[in-house]
């Protein structure tokens, strides 16, 4: 493989990468799903200690 055939090839991989991490990108979007699954068990905690400080303030005012 001749030089400039392998600069033309790395520019284009180089391209179709920066396409992907950029916003909208399919990297971008893998990316935001896995934080999303990784963050929910966290948020579901959470708004269940809220539940549960609601309860607790409605027992205490009743």
């Amino acid at each position: 493989m001749a030089d400039e055939e392998l600069r033309g090839r790395a520019g284009r991989v180089g391209e179709r990468a920066r396409r992907a991490v950029e916003a909208g990108g399919s990297s971008y979007e893998a990316v935001g799903a896995l934080l999303e699954d990784v963050l929910r068990p966290q948020r579901q905690v959470q708004d269940l200690d809220a539940v549960r400080e609601t309860r607790r303030d409605a027992e205490i005012f009743n």
